[in-house]
């Protein structure tokens, strides 16, 4: 499935991470002149209090970004 996600703010990149981490083709729209922010991935810490003692997690997500909200074009 392939899923839009319109922001990249904490709630927006906490849901990508997961959605992706599941196999889902995710892409993040993000605002005009931001998309190099996001060359080197988005940085997550946090906890997952799933499991006994509660499992830090610390990775780098990688996301796919776009700027435009347009359909892609074949070309010949």
């Amino acid at each position: 499935m392939k899923i839009l996600i319109i922001g990249a703010g904490v709630i927006g990149t906490t849901y990508g991470w997961q959605l992706s981490a599941a196999g889902q083709d995710v892409t993040l729209l993000v605002r005009l002149g931001k998309i190099m922010a996001y060359q080197n991935g988005i940085p997550i810490r946090c906890k997952d209090e799933r499991t006994k003692p509660a499992a830090q997690i610390e990775t780098i997500f990688h996301p796919k970004v776009t700027e435009t909200f347009a359909p892609r074009t074949a070309t010949t």
